[in-house]
């Protein structure tokens, strides 16, 4: 009997896009994948939907009703599964190969730390909702867990901590 074990080895990366959809951002944004041959890219900030000038990438867009849309570009190779978008286009969700690809753009600013929680305790728990084992979660968190992670405003989150923690 053979027994083949194969290794899935991805190079994931996330970018604020700060609603810049120039040719110039563009182009940048190919270069970066290109060289560090990211294979699954989460954005947020997007203000295009069209990413077809982005070569060997596919886009899944998630627009929102808020307009603060979020984005995945993955390698054309890699195929999303069970693609999910939250309502306001604030986090999307996919799979593949049975790990989950959570991507986030949380509000922003002290003025916002009640929305940001809010959307840390009732709106992201929808994507969590059916997890397999392994799952990704990277984006825009607008805060950290830990004072060591940033060089600017502590923003803590004890529902992003509580989040994590469960």
């Amino acid at each position: 009997m053979l027994l083949l074990m194969v290794l899935l080895t991805l190079k994931v990366a996330t970018c604020n896009f700060n609603n810049n959809s120039s040719h110039t951002k563009l182009n940048a944004l190919q270069h970066f994948l290109n060289v560090y041959n990211v294979n699954i890219l989460f954005l947020q900030e997007v203000s295009i939907e069209d990413f077809s000038q982005i070569y060997n990438y596919k886009a899944y867009v998630n627009v929102g009703t808020d307009h603060l849309e979020t984005a995945i570009l993955t390698k054309n190779s890699i195929s999303f599964e069970r693609v999910e978008m939250l309502p306001n286009g604030r986090g999307m969700s996919g799979v593949y190969h049975n790990t989950y690809f959570i991507n986030v753009y949380a509000p922003s600013g002290t003025n916002k730390r009640k929305e940001r929680n809010d959307f840390y305790q009732n709106e992201l728990p929808y994507l969590f909702r059916t997890l397999p084992s392994q799952y990704i979660l990277g984006g825009d968190f607008n805060c950290v867990l830990n004072k060591d992670d940033t060089t600017g405003t502590f923003q803590q989150s004890s529902t992003l901590q509580e989040l994590v923690k469960n």
